[in-house]
């Protein structure tokens, strides 16, 4: 439970608000915006003393009624109800950390739909996917960062080297950046332990309007219907956005399509013409930022001698075995015209006779005479 989150939402909620949209009376003396608290606990059925210390950060975690009297008090959105559930902790909450890794099947489907420009974005909006044709709409985001491939950082450039505010050129920069805010806000609830979000939302605070717009406690946004991007060779081009959300990895995948038969579906095809077919672009990481196993053409066997030659190669039974033979004829060799014509020794066992051998024979007596130097 962030209270502190919850507190500066509550007061945000509670300020747009005028008495004439909850059917009070307004009142001659009102020094404040909005409502004030002691309405706002009639109207959630709670009492003014809890929600004074919910304002200060101070009380409790509310139970799910509590809240939902609030939401209603409120006359909070389906969204802003979501998510003041997730701030008070009393939602589902993720596993800790953004998913960076896109499934398979999606990948199949960025790369397989004709003309159309489609990319798949995390929660924080990095892209991790991308086809052709959208590379040569927006940018080879091959050639980028992963850092760099974070449209929120795009839109919020901090530092020196700051870009264009309007990235790849699109006409709704002012839109597109509130929806960057709406969303990054519900994202760093959801993800209140994951270290990349906290980063990332620390360094654009330092950027003067992304400040400005995360004061506003803004968490419902509103759909994108058609983008316009001024690409430099083929000039405007105007596309439906359509974002379908991916719930199990929470991603989006956000597809740009043009009228049949319009000018600027000839100007994607033109561009998908002259980027050709390169297939689809992947983010290089696993499951949370781990760095992903890429897969490599298997080694190529052996030709069919050298396969047949590995094959018989003796094992290390086979070795100890051929050596211990050899030892024995070596022995037989060099000493049977001198002892080997004794009956003793004929009637020994072999491993008995070896030894016999080795100690009756001078020229070998350097030998190691224990069972494991006759076998080794």
């Amino acid at each position: 439970m962030d209270k502190q989150e919850l507190a500066a939402f509550l007061r945000s909620r509670r300020e747009r608000l005028r008495p004439e949209d909850v059917g009070l009376p307004s009142g001659p003396r009102r020094r404040t915006p909005g409502l004030r608290r002691e309405e706002v606990a009639v109207l959630a059925h709670i009492s003014t003393e809890y929600y004074v210390r919910l304002e200060q950060g101070r009380a409790p975690r509310p139970s799910a009624e509590v809240l939902a009297g609030i939401a209603g008090g409120l006359r909070l959105s389906d969204a802003e109800s979501e998510h003041l559930h997730l701030l008070a902790g009393t939602a589902q909450l993720h596993d800790g950390r953004v998913r960076r890794d896109v499934r398979p099947s999606i990948l199949a489907v960025v790369e397989r739909l004709p003309q159309t420009a489609a990319i798949v974005i995390s929660a924080t909006f990095e892209v991790l996917a991308w086809n052709g044709l959208a590379a040569a709409l927006m940018e080879d985001f091959g050639q980028r960062t992963p850092a760099e491939r974070n449209l929120a950082r795009r839109a919020f450039p901090t530092g020196d080297d700051r870009e264009d505010p309007q990235p790849f050129g699109i006409s709704d920069g002012s839109e597109f950046r509130r929806h960057v805010v709406m969303r990054l806000r519900a994202t760093g609830a959801r993800y209140p332990s994951d270290p990349a979000v906290t980063e990332l939302l620390d360094e654009l605070r330092r950027n003067e309007d992304f400040s400005a717009l995360w004061e506003r406690h803004d968490v419902h946004a509103a759909p994108v219907l058609q983008k316009t991007f001024h690409h430099p060779e083929v000039g405007p081009v105007t596309v439906d956005c359509d974002s379908m959300a991916l719930t199990e990895q929470d991603q989006h995948l956000v597809l740009y399509t043009a009228a049949a038969g319009s000018r600027d579906a000839d100007a994607l095809a033109l561009l998908g013409a002259a980027r050709g077919r390169s297939g689809v672009g992947v983010r290089p990481t696993g499951p949370h930022g781990a760095p992903r196993v890429t897969m490599t053409r298997p080694r190529p066997r052996p030709p069919s001698h050298v396969w047949r030659r590995r094959q018989e190669e003796p094992t290390a039974v086979d070795r100890v075995t051929h050596r211990r033979e050899r030892l024995r004829r070596g022995l037989r060799r060099g000493v049977e015209h001198v002892a080997l014509e004794s009956a003793e020794i004929r009637e020994l066992s072999p491993q008995r006779r070896d030894r016999r051998l080795v100690d009756e024979c001078p020229r070998l007596g350097a030998v190691d005479r224990t069972p494991q130097g006759l076998v080794a």
